[in-house]
Parts: C-alpha cells; structure tokens; sequence
C-alpha cells in the first residue's frame, strides 16, 4: 500500500506553461480595495458544514469571455461595480487543496477609486480596515491569504 503525499494547499500556476484544458473551470476573483483604502471580501456558508468561508469576490470564467471579462461582469454583479480592465492588476493563477487541484484561479486586485461600488449582492459583505485583521479569520480561503499576501509584496495593501 502506497500513500500518496498531501498536496500543497496552493499551487501556482505558470500560465504560460500550463495546459489549462487540463483543468476543470476557470474563475477570475479579485480583493477589492475600496475608495477609503478597506478591505471588501465576503463570508458565504462551507459546503456541508455549519461555518463560513471568506473568499474574495468573482466567480466562474463562461465561454466566450476572456478572464478580465469575467472578472468585470462578476464585480459588476456582485458589487454593482464598474470596473475598468486598465485599472486591474493580475496577482496570478492558483490552484487549491479546496477543490483538489481541479480548478484555476485568477486572482487580481482592484481598488475602487471612482466608487463604483454600490452593495454586496451575493453573499454578506466583510470589511476589513486591517489586512492582519483578514488573517486571523477561521474561514480565511487558501487562495486568498496567498492573494493578499502577493498584495502586500507588491505594495497594493499595507503591511
């Protein structure tokens, strides 16, 4: 009997050199800065469990759109957000223990300097004056610490 070692609960994924065929779905997330410098994520219930998990906002890339396509169409309904492609930055692709590895995650950064952002239409809404204050929650998504902390490396949020 063998055992097969645990993944890591993140995988980078170099675009580049990826087959992304291989995969299962794309998403284009995105943390969200607002006009006052605070974090926007939101809490949504864990599947099959009675906790919350925090994530950033976005959702699943369709067919026919390029990922900052996705990415602006979910921010607008999620966020009822203009979201202009120029202002974006691309953090990187991931993959997730969450989901086995099976799916890719784009993940950027965005700040609402124009107050576009007018609700929290899905799920409850979570603002952070801190980034510290992010990590210390239960629920905090893998793929997110890693985006928040590439945030901090580049200077988008402050340490």
């Amino acid at each position: 009997m063998s055992i097969l070692p645990v993944a890591d609960p993140i995988t980078e994924i170099d675009l580049k050199a990826a087959d992304l065929s291989v995969y299962r779905q794309q998403f284009a997330d995105c943390i969200v800065l607002d006009a006052r410098g605070r974090l926007l994520l939101q809490e949504r219930p864990e599947r099959g469990g009675d906790g919350m998990l925090l994530s950033a906002f976005g959702g699943r890339v369709e067919g026919g759109e390029t990922v900052l396509q996705a990415l602006a169409r979910e921010l607008k309904e999620e966020l009822g957000a203009d979201v202009l492609e120029e202002d974006v930055k691309f953090l990187g692709a991931v993959s997730e223990a969450f989901t086995d590895h099976r799916d890719v995650v784009h993940i950027h950064f965005w700040q609402d300097k124009h107050k576009t952002v007018t609700g929290c239409y899905e799920w409850d809404l979570v603002v952070f004056d801190k980034v510290e204050d992010v990590f210390k929650h239960p629920g905090m998504m893998d793929y997110l610490g890693w985006g928040l902390r590439r945030c901090q490396d580049k200077g988008y949020l402050r340490r």
